[in-house]
């Protein structure tokens, strides 16, 4: 189980169905090729979850969705910013994406900052009636540094 603060910035928005609704939506909406449980290496601890899937926007290979949902204790110690860097590593150098996404909740400052940090540009959101939760969807091209 997640805290209600985490569940605000996942996919699917706040879990207010029957858990185990809310998981297979979340499924639905956000298949992953690959999905990395972040560990705690100090306490073996859950820290948080990565995933990098196809960018349902565009439903192009080429494209790839970066997702990283951290727990409280380690938000702000750039942890974040060091696994999105990661996803982005695999997504062009190994799955050969041109372009990596990110959706952020409009009221997640850190998750902000870590796209300007990291070079992503904001791209005009997608407007669909499927969407449940207010985005800002920002891509980060192959090639540009970060």
């Amino acid at each position: 189980e997640s805290d209600q603060f985490l569940k605000r910035f996942i996919i699917g928005g706040r879990v207010e169905k029957p858990r185990d609704e809310w998981l297979e939506r979340a499924k639905r909406m956000c298949p992953s090729d690959i999905t990395f449980v972040i560990e705690d290496v100090a306490t073996g601890g859950f820290a948080g979850r990565a995933s990098l899937g196809h960018y349902l926007r565009y439903g192009n290979p080429a494209h790839r969705e970066a997702q990283v949902v951290l727990d409280k204790p380690y938000l702000g110690k750039h942890l974040g910013r060091e696994v999105t860097m990661l996803l982005c590593t695999i997504a062009f150098d190994f799955l050969e994406a041109e372009t990596v996404f990110g959706v952020v909740h409009p009221e997640h400052g850190p998750s902000l900052r870590l796209m300007d940090a990291l070079r992503f540009s904001e791209v005009a959101p997608e407007v669909s009636a499927a969407r449940v939760i207010e985005a800002r969807e920002f891509e980060l091209a192959r090639g540009v540094p970060n």
